[in-house]
């Protein structure tokens, strides 16, 4: 069975691949796009990516249910993906889900968009998830494990984040997010006004589409500042626990040549800013 990293270079052979351009040196802090790997011989060095985040769309729906109330219970019922097909949506002759023609908005193998896919390396995608995810991109007590017994842990952590941020400066993966916010959108506008308001009887609309443009907006900036949050305060930690004027006479070179490298890169970043 094939894996889905080879399905998607089977698809899109010529696929954007963003990784570290010198992954042998661990003081090289270069990211970008790096040679496409062979099918069939890839490990689980690069993850396939939607840019967009999947988990996205279940985050604002959750998130909806505790603002709207029993509004969400029109809405929920409205999109289910368990709906009898006699419910589903015909658009273009092709029959789907409501909440299946929202995901279809996202790449996907078997969608239109299949050619926004990218590849991007396994540590940096992980920091992405957790970037735009619920929980913290590591918790307080984990980092601090990784400072005091495992600091080249830390190290990778941080730089997995740094280069994550990078990643969503690139101009071709911001301007594929924003394509893909922007159809998930209009998709929720179409389902709401042609379908919910349609076939359920006092369904009071809410303007989904403006509600999902103004929460992906603020989950951007919830992103950018949780990055940029991590990056610093990892840091400075390890500076002050690593190095500072004293104890560095006690710190490995080689882990302090890192922290130094690190250091300088997550300070010379500038702000990203909002596309949305």
């Amino acid at each position: 069975m094939q894996s889905l990293l080879d399905l998607t270079l089977l698809s899109v052979p010529n696929i954007h691949t963003y990784g570290y351009t010198n992954p042998l040196e661990c003081n090289e802090l270069g990211f970008g796009l790096v040679g496409v790997p062979v099918r069939g011989q890839t490990s689980d060095k690069f993850a396939t990516q939607h840019i967009l985040e999947f988990q996205l769309l279940t985050i604002f729906l959750d998130e909806l249910k505790s603002r709207q109330g029993n509004i969400y219970t029109d809405l929920k019922d409205g999109i289910s993906k368990d709906l009898p097909p006699s419910r589903w949506i015909t658009i273009n002759g092709i029959a789907r889900s409501p909440l299946q023609w929202v995901s279809y908005q996202f790449t996907g193998n078997d969608s239109d968009y299949n050619a926004e896919f990218v590849l991007l390396d396994s540590g940096v995608n992980a920091a992405k998830e957790e970037m735009w995810g619920k929980t913290a991109i590591n918790s307080d007590e984990t980092m601090t494990n990784y400072e005091q017994q495992q600091p080249d842990r830390a190290v990778k952590n941080i730089k997995d984040v740094l280069s994550a941020y990078k990643y969503h400066q690139i101009q071709a993966v911001n301007g594929i997010l924003v394509r893909q916010a922007n159809r998930v959108g209009a998709m929720f506008g179409r389902m709401e006004n042609d379908y919910l308001a349609n076939n359920y009887p006092g369904y009071e609309k809410i303007g989904l589409q403006a509600l999902w443009t103004s929460w992906i907006k603020g989950r951007t900036d919830r992103a950018r500042t949780r990055a940029e949050t991590y990056m610093k305060d990892g840091v400075k930690r390890l500076h002050d626990g690593y190095g500072s004027d004293y104890n560095r006479q006690f710190t490995n070179p080689v882990l302090l040549a890192k922290i130094d490298s690190l250091t300088t890169a997550v300070n010379g970043q500038q702000g990203r800013s909002n596309s949305f």
